[in-house]
């Protein structure tokens, strides 16, 4: 099956894009274990799991979900107009196998909302990812996102802001080590005229490594006064990776603004030499620098829960 396609096509022999993996029936439907605090309404429906938010919350809503073979999760998060919320979804796995979680979002006219996302499955698993949601006027939406220790994650995420001002940011950071796989799709679409995007993207890779982001910045006719913005940073542990960015800049409006980059590269060998100079092995520095960029996300959070158990993680 197909996953992570591009909304705009480049040469074909370049293989990104779309993805695909085997054709997979997820039919076992699984619910997250749930921290709801309160003001925050949920209910089953019949795919899934809704949490609506109605109270503003700087608590967070935790959703830890631990995929199995074909596991299904979907959840619908909704914030009305004028409230904040803030939700923490932890993805995880100790079996084998591939699990598919869905999640969407609405958010209403000045209303706000902190998406976090720590995607970290065993090494014999794979995650299949997918985000949608929708951001109304004067509304934001900041999304976090953290990738490691996965033997393959595909995530994808398409967000369209619908409303005049609205305002999306994303953060990513990731390390795939030797022989893991992280395939990503993002497709923010500008309809709402001023309305501003952000994505900032950390990554490394290792050795043996394989790695392809797609971002595509969709500016629609009449979103007037929209900035969209990508960058991408990679770091290079290694030889034999495979890297491939592929930033995307689609316009149908005269009066807006795109801007695109990436830096792909090793680690500075005059750097390196002063750090081994000064009694750090190679592997030690390595592993500093890669845990710089998770950990340069990771105080993005705001929850200190969160953050130690990432870091704690990081250091084993």
């Amino acid at each position: 099956m197909k996953i992570n396609q591009m909304p705009a096509i480049t040469w074909g022999r370049l293989n990104v894009n779309e993805a695909t993996i085997d054709n997979i029936e997820f039919s076992n439907l699984l619910h997250p274990a749930e921290t709801v605090p309160a003001g925050v309404d949920t209910e089953d429906f019949e795919e899934g799991r809704r949490y609506s938010f109605h109270i503003s919350q700087e608590v967070p809503l935790r959703l830890d979900i631990d995929i199995s073979d074909k596991s299904n999760t979907k959840i619908d998060i909704t914030v009305e107009e004028g409230i904040s919320a803030f939700v923490i979804e932890n993805i995880s796995s100790a079996e084998e196998g591939t699990g598919l979680v869905e999640t969407s979002y609405s958010v209403a006219s000045n209303a706000s909302l902190k998406f976090v996302q720590i995607v970290r499955t065993g090494k014999d698993a794979k995650a299949v990812n997918r985000i949608n949601g929708n951001v109304a006027e004067d509304a934001k939406v900041s999304v976090i996102q953290i990738f490691t220790g996965s033997k393959a994650n595909y995530t994808e995420l398409r967000s369209d802001l619908d409303g005049n001002r609205a305002e999306f940011t994303a953060d990513i950071g990731y390390i795939v080590d030797t022989d893991d796989l992280l395939d990503m799709n993002y497709v923010i679409t500008h309809k709402g005229k001023s309305s501003e995007s952000l994505l900032t993207i950390d990554g490394v890779l290792y050795e043996g490594a394989s790695k392809t982001f797609r971002g595509t910045i969709d500016l629609k006719h009449g979103c007037a006064g929209a900035k969209g913005t990508e960058n991408e940073n990679v770091l290079l542990i290694g030889n034999t990776m495979v890297n491939k960015t592929v930033p995307v800049i689609l316009c149908d409006e005269e009066d807006v603004e795109g801007n695109h980059g990436a830096t792909i590269g090793k680690l500075d060998e005059d750097l390196v030499f002063y750090l081994e100079s000064r009694g750090i092995e190679r592997d030690r520095i390595n592993s500093l620098m890669a845990d710089a960029r998770i950990r340069r996300v990771a105080s993005l959070i705001g929850d200190e829960e969160t953050v130690k158990t990432i870091l704690d993680e990081e250091q084993e």
